[in-house]
C-alpha cells in the first residue's frame, strides 16, 4: 500500500464510527446582509442597542441540513468525503451557496483551486448527486501526517479532523483517542 494510503479492509474496521451523519445549522443574516451563526449572534456583544444595523433579523435566519457520507476510493486508495447541503424546503444549496458556507481561511487559500476541491459527482453508493472533497491529494497529505506522527494514528479520525471542518463538520477531540 502506497504512503498515506488505506487498505479497504482498514477502511472497513474503522467506518462503522463514520459513515454517514446528518445535522442541522441555523444562519442568521444580519441586516448588513453578513452571515453570522446562532453562537456568534449569542457571544455578540452590542455596544449601542440604538445601532440596529448591528442586530440581527431573525426573520432572515435559514436552516441548513447537512448529509455527509465516507466512503472508500478504490481508485485513490483513500477514503472521500461525500456531501450535501439542502435548504429548509428540501432544496440542494447551490454550489456557489455551498462554496459561501466554507470557512473564509479555506476560502482564502483554495481560490484558485476551489472548483478542482469541491466537485460533483455521482454517489458510488447511492446513484444521486453529491458533492465531493476530490480525493487527488488525500495520500499525500495523509503520507507527510504519518510521517511526522511518532505514534499509531486513527487514520479515519486524522483525515476527517482536518477535511471536515472545510464543509462544516467538525469532529469532536474524543474521537482521536478510540483506536
Amino acid at each position: 500500500m502506497a504512503a498515506g494510503s488505506i487498505s479497504r479492509d482498514e477502511f472497513q474496521s474503522l467506518s462503522s464510527t463514520y459513515m454517514l451523519k446528518k445535522m442541522l445549522a441555523t444562519t442568521v443574516c444580519c441586516n448588513r446582509l453578513e452571515n453570522i451563526s446562532n453562537q456568534m449572534v449569542s457571544d455578540m456583544e452590542i455596544e449601542s442597542l440604538e445601532d440596529v444595523s448591528c442586530m440581527p433579523d431573525v426573520s432572515e435566519s435559514k436552516t441548513l441540513t447537512y448529509e455527509y457520507h465516507v466512503v472508500y476510493n478504490e481508485s485513490y486508495a483513500v477514503p472521500v468525503l461525500y456531501f450535501n447541503i439542502f435548504t429548509n424546503d428540501g432544496r440542494l444549496l447551490p454550489l456557489d451557496e455551498v462554496w459561501s458556507q466554507c470557512p473564509t481561511h479555506y476560502q482564502t487559500h483554495l481560490k484558485d483551486n476551489k472548483w478542482s476541491t469541491l466537485t460533483q459527482q455521482e454517489h458510488p453508493l447511492l446513484g444521486r448527486p453529491f458533492l465531493q472533497l476530490h480525493p487527488c491529494h488525500t495520500a499525500d497529505f495523509m503520507a507527510q501526517v504519518i510521517s511526522k506522527s511518532s505514534q499509531k494514528i486513527n487514520y479515519l479520525a486524522c483525515w476527517l479532523s482536518t477535511v471536515g471542518p472545510m464543509v462544516g463538520l467538525n469532529i469532536p477531540s474524543d474521537y482521536m483517542c478510540k483506536d
